[in-house]
C-alpha cells in the first residue's frame, strides 16, 4: 500500500505543477486602448456619394511610439465599438458594411513602406448594396497600437464619425 499512496502522491504533484503552469501562461486577449486619433476627413456629417472619392485624413496618436503603426478604415452600420470587434483587431464579418484596407502609418521620419502602404489621401466610396439612399452610417479607423509595452498583446483605439451615404 506504501507504494501506491507515494506514486499516487507524486502523480497528483506533477500534475498541479502543470496546472499551475498552465494558469500562469497569459491568454491573448484583445485590448481596447482609450487612446484614438482623429478622423479629420471626411467632415462628421458629411455626404459620401457611391462610386465618387472621398478625401481622407487621420491624425494617429501612436501612443506606444511605434516606428510604423497599423491602421484599417472601415464602413460600419453602427458607430464602432468591442461588441463586434475581434481580437484580432477587426470587426467580424457581417458587422461591418466595406473594409477600404490595411495601411501602415510612418513616424519619426521613416519611409513608406509598400506593404501595406501608408494610408491614401483620397478613397473611392463603394456601392453598398442594401444600404438605403441618404442612410447614415460610420466612417471608422482602427489603430493598432504594437509595442506598448512589448511583453501585452496589442491594443487597438477605435474611432467613427458619422457619414451619410448617397446612392449617386
Amino acid at each position: 500500500m506504501q507504494l501506491r499512496t507515494s506514486t499516487l502522491l507524486s502523480i497528483c504533484s506533477v500534475f498541479a505543477a502543470f496546472a499551475g503552469h498552465a494558469a500562469s501562461v497569459p491568454s491573448r486577449r484583445q485590448i481596447i486602448s482609450g487612446s484614438h486619433g482623429t478622423i479629420n476627413s471626411p467632415l462628421n456629417g458629411s455626404a459620401i456619394v457611391s462610386g465618387s472619392t472621398v478625401e481622407f485624413a487621420f491624425a494617429s496618436v501612436n501612443p506606444c511610439e511605434s516606428g510604423y503603426e497599423p491602421l484599417t478604415v472601415w464602413l460600419l452600420p453602427t458607430p464602432a465599438d468591442n461588441t463586434t470587434f475581434t481580437s484580432a483587431g477587426a470587426f467580424a464579418e457581417g458587422s461591418y458594411l466595406y473594409k477600404f484596407g490595411e495601411y501602415l502609418v510612418p513616424n519619426f521620419g521613416l519611409p513608406a513602406m509598400s506593404s501595406p502602404p501608408p494610408p491614401p489621401s483620397t478613397l473611392v466610396v463603394p456601392t453598398l448594396d442594401g444600404v438605403a439612399d441618404a442612410s447614415s452610417i460610420y466612417f471608422a479607423v482602427v489603430e493598432t497600437y504594437e509595442d506598448c509595452p512589448p511583453d501585452i498583446p496589442d491594443e487597438y483605439g477605435l474611432t467613427s464619425i458619422p457619414v451619410v451615404y448617397l446612392s449617386g
